[in-house]
């Protein structure tokens, strides 16, 4: 390793690692290359505090699991209610949660579907097709064969809303 420079400041523990193991193996690497670690909040070292930021840095660990714990909680809860957390698809708006149809995006999907289904058109023709006509993405940008494809393979659009599977 070469050493580049002398002093690393951070602003917390709770940012320098996610796990103890982790922190405070590179925090000794650094110490043994003669590199000081500062962290900010508390005024601490690798050098003069080393017992004292493996402290944090376990609590900071156990917090971290604690919050991921919270939120995987509050994302199954959502699942169970029937909510809708990931990014909306198209021809959809959010309302407390649960998927709203927005009909002017629902005709632009039944289009597609049309075109794929009963005309035989690919992914390229469609979107060429929905570029030429200027209809927009959802982010009002030119459509793509991705996200065509993205449509004919969410089986959203055939009233199946998969929330969360068990492996």
């Amino acid at each position: 390793y070469r050493k580049e420079f002398d002093v690393i400041y951070v602003k917390n523990i709770q940012r320098w690692a996610r796990s103890v193991e982790d922190g405070a193996g590179i925090l000794k690497k650094l110490k043994v290359m003669g590199i000081k670690v500062i962290f900010e909040d508390g005024n601490l070292n690798n050098f003069d505090h080393e017992v004292t930021i493996n402290i944090l840095l376990s609590m900071a660990q156990e917090e971290s699991r604690a919050k991921s714990v919270a939120v995987q909680f509050g994302i199954r809860k959502a699942q169970e209610d029937g909510k809708f957390i990931s990014a909306l698809p198209y021809g959809y708006t959010s309302e407390n949660g649960y998927l709203k149809i927005i009909p002017e995006q629902a005709e632009i999907v039944r289009q597609i579907f049309d075109l794929y289904i009963n005309k035989g058109w690919g992914s390229i023709k469609i979107s060429r097709y929905l570029n030429q006509r200027g209809i927009p993405t959802q982010k009002g940008k030119k459509w793509t064969q991705t996200q065509i494809l993205n449509i004919i393979n969410n089986d959203i659009y055939a009233g199946i809303q998969t929330t969360h599977t068990v492996v």
